[in-house]
């Protein structure tokens, strides 16, 4: 096992590690596979913000309302190297927020708690999480849940930092602050807007039962996820998508009681599914716990009453934002993807509580070393992977666009293969079909030529 002079760098390096990975994945990053903004923006590094606001407006009225669709628009637009290196930077980013969201500090590398609570918190949600290589590495479902995720997780952190702290005096500056960052986040996704409204209510009744008050800057906070959760719940194009997923409602409507509750379960099912090794690592982590003895067990639940029981918190904000999309549509793993973002952080939680006070150290070490193992080694697959169907894709459209300079309006390109993850990896040939490809390229049909 690693000696703790040695945890330091050994953190530090497998950091700069997967940031390196990441830059290199979302350089060849097929991003081709966004036919919808790139047929609205135009080609690659040619921006025009008579397009970009008419694909902002379009994404609104008729496909998906979210921020971070409409900020897709402009990165779209823009030269590749502001997505290189903007992505890792929100993607690491993130990371920071959640461990922040579960400790209320930032990561104190010096010390071998930290270090090793740091590594943890990075491990997991890399190789653990929940589809974090397809959701990350394409433009717009970075941008709609990674990108959109870290302005979320921030600005919970500044209630997650100042909750300790008795607020008297209003402080309009902060509230202000409050009110404005709020109405961006509300505007970002639905699951985390309602997730958001959930969490404003129980501070609100925590404050009120602890203090008799609520601080001014909660309510402020409260207000902007309503205002911005208003502009993204009032899309018309919100409802024209959805339209086109099961919803529950409908089958309500014609299968019956029966049929709602076989779908509900259909809807745990793909939440155990997808967030199963979250729960897996969480409950050996609970293990070590158990088995430390009853009376040890004990006592660090009573020393440790306030982390355990925002651990219950967190939790019961992953299944709220899970759920509530059921009304509407049964979620896919984009979805989940969001929903497992407090139950990351309640497993952090978990490994400091039992890091700090000395339960089963040397399989917590275990544990971490094992998760940044497979985070490296699954780091350089899908950075093979991305390179791999990355160079193919830009090699295809360099033949599309000579082909159309050369006057040929239906050219023939080569098959695009993933070496690993067949049908998985957005930019293959499913995603270039269509009329949205064809006027991209301003060309009839696309010819493929199969293998």
């Amino acid at each position: 096992m690693l000696k703790s002079r040695r945890i330091i760098v050994f953190s530090i390096a497998v950091t700069f590690s997967v940031l390196f990975i990441l830059y290199i994945i979302s350089w060849f990053s097929p991003i081709a596979g966004d036919s919808f903004i790139h047929d609205r923006t135009g080609y690659l590094g040619q921006f025009h913000i008579r397009h970009v606001w008419k694909a902002c407006v379009d994404s609104y009225l008729y496909w998906n309302p979210r921020l971070g669709e409409m900020a897709a628009f402009f990165i779209t637009s823009a030269p590749r190297l502001v997505w290189t290196v903007l992505n890792p930077v929100f993607v690491l980013a993130l990371v920071l927020g959640l461990y922040v969201l579960a400790l209320g500090r930032m990561p104190n590398l010096r010390r071998e708690c930290g270090a090793w609570t740091w590594l943890f918190a990075l491990s997991m949600f890399v190789s653990a999480g929940v589809t974090v290589y397809y959701v990350c590495l394409t433009r717009a479902g970075s941008m709609n849940y990674v990108w959109t995720g870290c302005l979320i997780v921030w600005f919970m952190n500044i209630y997650r930092t100042r909750w300790g702290k008795r607020i008297t005096s209003p402080r309009w500056g902060l509230s202000s602050g409050c009110l404005i960052y709020g109405i961006f986040c509300g505007a970002c996704n639905e699951g985390a807007t309602i997730g958001m409204a959930a969490a404003f209510c129980i501070m609100a009744a925590v404050g009120m039962f602890r203090d008799r008050r609520v601080g001014a800057y909660v309510w402020c906070g409260f207000a902007g996820v309503a205002l911005g959760g208003l502009f993204l719940f009032a899309a018309p194009g919100l409802y024209s998508r959805l339209g086109h997923d099961l919803g529950a409602s409908e089958v309500l409507r014609k299968g019956g009681f029966c049929a709602y509750a076989e779908s509900f379960g259909i809807l745990l099912y793909y939440h155990a599914r997808m967030l199963c090794k979250i729960y897996a690592v969480s409950a050996v982590l609970t293990g070590f716990l158990l088995f430390s003895g009853t009376e040890r067990c004990r006592e660090v639940i009573s020393k440790e009453k306030e982390s355990f029981f925002y651990i219950l918190f967190l939790l019961l904000l992953g299944f709220i934002m899970s759920v509530c999309y059921f009304p509407v549509c049964i979620p896919a793993h984009h979805v989940q993807f969001v929903s497992s973002l407090p139950v990351l952080a309640a497993s952090t939680v978990l490994f400091s509580v039992l890091y700090r006070n000395e339960i089963m150290v040397r399989g917590l070490r275990a544990v971490t070393v094992c998760l940044a193992g497979a985070t490296l080694f699954f780091g350089v697959v899908f950075t093979l992977e991305y390179y791999h169907v990355g160079s193919q894709a830009f090699q295809r459209e360099e033949l599309i666009h000579k082909a159309f300079q050369e006057g040929n309006l239906e050219p023939e390109v080569p098959s695009i293969s993933p070496l690993f993850f067949e049908g998985k990896v957005s930019g293959t040939d499913g995603n270039w079909g269509g009329p949205d490809t064809n006027r991209r390229f301003g060309i009839r049909k696309l010819v493929v030529k199969k293998p």
